[in-house]
């Protein structure tokens, strides 16, 4: 998620609008707003012309100029390709699994494990965690119905590696709401921004995202619903791309259109965006 600061601004930009960005503190906070940017923006045009609509007309341009300067360089295939083998995979900690995944999950990378209920995708969001953790490694997890077993990860502890000290190294974070979400992941990005590399993370867990997508998603008035599902992908993929880190995600499964007998992960085609390269597991 792109941040607005005073300096990053274009030279020449009124006060006003400077307030008025780094008031939102990000660029998608702001055209998501539906106090200041989005009335302007689709108000007819012979209905504009006071103050408060000036200063977001001039909020946005001074936007869009920050974001051109921020468009990546081309990469060439070659450059891609040593990347890839150049990037680590971190274990489930389960060997048929891994073994599917060629290793496990690839730092960089968002990985969605989709599941029916009581599937064992909490189940398995612990042991990686906790086979993550084991090694040294912090691991943030982001628990959005309460599911997280402290007395689970320790019998996977002592049982796997015979003590429970690697508990240490696994902060939970509660988010019941996919606006408490957005703030933990903005702030967590943040925070490691401006950290010492080595107290970074090197996996985020999210369990799970559907729960908090699919009300957001599936109420007609909730008109931002499509949005967040988006900008919820994009950011879980910027920071597991700007950080160097894994990403895991888990989401329940619903019955396709296309088939009787086959289920796709929910909330239906806008989560594609939440999905890394790698998915479906469960």
């Amino acid at each position: 998620m792109p941040r607005i600061t005073a300096a990053l601004l274009p030279d020449g930009t009124a006060d006003s609008v400077k307030a008025l960005l780094c008031s939102y503190g990000s660029v998608e906070r702001f055209l998501t707003s539906t106090h200041d940017y989005l009335p302007a923006a689709f108000k007819p045009q012979h209905l504009q012309g006071d103050q408060g609509d000036n200063v977001t007309k001039c909020a946005h341009a001074a936007v869009m100029q920050q974001l051109q300067q921020q468009v990546p360089a081309a990469v060439s295939g070659a450059a891609l390709m040593s990347l890839i083998e150049s990037t680590r995979m971190l274990p489930f900690g389960v060997d048929s699994l891994d073994s599917i995944l060629m290793g496990g999950m690839r730092e960089t990378t968002v990985t969605e494990l989709a599941g029916e209920s009581c599937s064992g995708k909490t189940q398995l969001c612990l042991l990686a965690a906790v086979t993550t953790a084991q090694r040294g490694e912090r691991v943030v997890y982001l628990d959005t119905t309460n599911a997280f077993s402290a007395g689970r990860a320790r019998q996977l502890c002592t049982t796997n590696y015979g003590n429970a000290a690697c508990l240490a190294n696994i902060m939970v974070v509660a988010c019941h709401s996919i606006y408490a979400l957005l703030a933990s992941l903005d702030e967590l990005a943040l925070q490691t921004n401006s950290s010492d590399p080595g107290s970074r993370p090197s996996m985020i867990i999210v369990d799970s995202i559907s729960a908090l997508l699919s009300p957001v998603v599936g109420s007609m008035q909730h008109h931002q619903g499509n949005v967040l599902v988006a900008e919820t992908g994009r950011l879980l993929r910027h920071i597991a791309d700007s950080l160097q880190l894994a990403v895991l995600v888990t989401n329940h499964v619903v019955g396709s259109s296309y088939s009787a007998f086959s289920s796709k992960g929910a909330p239906g085609r806008d989560s594609a965006g939440v999905a890394g390269q790698q998915g479906g597991a469960g």
